[in-house]
């Protein structure tokens, strides 16, 4: 089933709930049912959410593909403005700004809140009226507590955001994991990707994720690389899934990548096929039961005051919940998952990771230690269903490319995975 055909029969199941929580957002800017000092948050989370709707609006009648450059920027800009530089700073998203304006009792918990909203971005532009329902829902029944009572019961919230993330971590992390295995579910991203016009960097603005400086000026390097020289380094990339290195039951690669390396997409993509391998091209996920990364390093100080929201919430039977989907997950993909043979990630070079502010989610003691029992066994569950992508060892190369201003792309070598045990000094492997 095509990625797009099953979508749309999630978003017509969905259709009802959908409409129900829009006209319900719709009504909370004129509303004044609770105190004061929260009004301000609730209603630009829900303004932030009816943009989203808006959005999405656009992408399902398509008119998104008209719009000039200069209104894609707009749109950009309106969803990013707030978490970027100094606005961070009075930002809900901020754990410590919103600390200080919700107190110290639902500030985290509210900041993580308006954060998991703003995975919503990802979800409009993919058209998941789904994904989208499920967020507004979950603010709905937030927002339904401080009306309920002045001062909810932390508990009372606490237990909202942790049945959202049980309840649905079979349909967000099993959907990740499916798309990260099965080709059949990115085929129409990378169809996607070829009908694209990379001499109009409207096409930087499609995906949802910020576009700044750098991606602007990655697209420009690829746009006027030569031939030869994109091929080299697609084929610094390829090289080592060549079909007589690989196992032959090995026939798929994951591909990860940032706006404005496409060119060079294209050029990975070609060169695999040709050498017989299926790519899946990974979307990243930024919300929190399976995320990946928030919106690729838009804000370094966002990430790291935001890297272990998990906390406000994680358990040991919240655990177990993860990796019971985890396990139908490759069982249900068990076809696709013993043919994933490693991943390529297209990228360059970020800003060092920061501490994370006073105020940020951190985890305890047990729950780090869930946290490791979690690791231990999702490996085990990755060893057990073949699935080549956890070994002990990855060898990292990095390619150092000059932009015409002089300027570093640094593009990461494949994630290439290796036999299990200890690298000798020869470049063998301890068996």
């Amino acid at each position: 089933m095509k990625l797009e055909t099953w979508q749309r029969d999630r978003n017509e199941r969905c259709m009802e709930r959908h409409q129900l929580s829009i006209e319900r957002l719709q009504m909370i800017d004129q509303e004044e049912t609770v105190q004061d000092r929260y009004r301000p948050y609730f209603r630009m989370c829900a303004a932030f959410l009816l943009k989203l709707e808006s959005l999405r609006r656009t992408i399902e009648d398509h008119s998104f593909e008209t719009f000039t450059l200069e209104e894609r920027k707009r749109w950009n800009q309106e969803l990013y403005v707030d978490i970027l530089g100094e606005n961070y700073k009075k930002s809900f998203a901020d754990p410590t700004y919103a600390v200080k304006m919700l107190s110290e009792v639902y500030g985290q918990l509210l900041s993580f809140l308006y954060t998991e909203l703003r995975s919503g971005i990802l979800y409009a532009f993919s058209n998941r009226l789904d994904y989208l329902t499920i967020l507004n829902e979950l603010f709905l029944e937030i927002y339904q507590c401080f009306e309920a009572q002045e001062q909810p019961e932390y508990r009372n919230l606490r237990e909202c955001v942790y049945w959202y993330a049980s309840d649905y971590c079979d349909v967000f992390l099993a959907d990740h994991l499916r798309e990260s295995i099965n080709p059949v579910y990115t085929k129409s991203v990378i169809d996607r990707i070829r009908e694209m016009d990379l001499s109009d960097n409207r096409y930087l603005y499609s995906y949802g994720e910020y576009v700044g400086e750098k991606e602007l000026e990655t697209a420009e390097y690829f746009r006027n690389l030569s031939e030869e020289a994109l091929w080299k380094i697609a084929d610094t990339y390829t090289r080592r899934y060549r079909k007589e290195d690989c196992q032959a039951e090995k026939s798929v690669v994951q591909i990860f990548y940032r706006p404005g390396f496409e060119r060079l997409v294209l050029a990975v993509l070609a060169d695999l096929e040709k050498q017989g391998i299926e790519p899946v091209i990974c979307i990243p996920a930024s919300g929190v039961i399976a995320r990946d990364e928030l919106h690729g390093n838009v804000n370094p100080q966002y990430e790291a005051d935001h890297k272990c929201d998990e906390a406000l919430f994680l358990d040991k039977k919240y655990i177990e919940r993860k990796l019971d989907v985890m396990k139908y997950g490759y069982e249900r993909e068990k076809e696709w998952t013993a043919r994933v043979t490693g991943r390529i990630r297209l990228d360059r070079e970020g800003e060092l990771c920061r501490q994370a502010g006073p105020d940020a989610v951190s985890y305890t003691e047990e729950q780090k230690e869930c946290l490791r029992i979690f690791d231990e066994k999702s490996v085990q569950l990755m060893n057990q269903h073949g699935l080549d992508i956890t070994t002990p060892y990855e060898e990292l190369e990095e390619i150092s490319v000059l932009t015409k201003e002089g300027k570093n792309i640094i593009l990461l070598e494949d994630e290439r995975f290796v036999p299990e045990g200890k690298k000798m000094p020869d470049g063998s492997f301890e068996k």
